[in-house]
């Protein structure tokens, strides 16, 4: 991600990366000096109780994972925030491309920053992806979805048994 901010911060030197995380960023240092963005980039001790206000004080997330098993919780919490969302595809199976995000190729360190500055230069569009996406998880990513799919299940295998 560093390097694809690089890019961005190349044609937008106004532009911040906030990175929160309760990983320690000490292996990125060197990166980041080397890329001189020491001053672009900010680090930000994750807070469970006050992720969902870090998440939503960004205008764009931002999810350079290329492999991820499983459901991307990560992505779930960008799109309930309601922002809008940059991701290589390996952890954007949930997004739907410039529906509810923008999906990149794997390893496309260009094409991701050019998605980056395509949404920096184009709020509105930003603001919409980030609601259709808030949306979505509305729709199907609440307990009340969960507990219906969930009832169908139990009901279609009780129906099954009593045939």
């Amino acid at each position: 991600m560093l390097k694809e901010f690089r890019l961005v911060v190349d044609q937008r030197p106004d532009v911040r990366l906030k990175i929160v995380s309760d990983a320690s960023m000490a292996p990125y240092n060197a990166l980041i000096r080397e890329l001189k963005l020491a001053d672009r980039v900010v680090l930000i001790d994750a807070d469970y109780f006050l992720l969902p206000a870090q998440l939503h004080s960004a205008m764009i997330a931002l999810s350079p994972r290329v492999v991820c098993d499983g459901l991307p919780i990560k992505v779930l919490n960008y799109m309930a925030t309601g922002r809008a969302i940059v991701a290589f595809a390996g952890s954007a199976e949930i997004l739907e491309h410039n529906n509810t995000g923008i999906v990149v190729r794997d390893g496309d360190v260009e094409a991701f920053s050019k998605a980056i500055l395509d949404l920096l230069d184009d709020p509105q569009r930003a603001r919409e992806l980030g609601q259709k996406a808030r949306a979505h998880v509305e729709e199907f990513f609440v307990w009340e979805s969960a507990v219906e799919a969930l009832e169908k299940i139990y009901s279609g295998l009780l129906t099954r048994r009593q045939e």
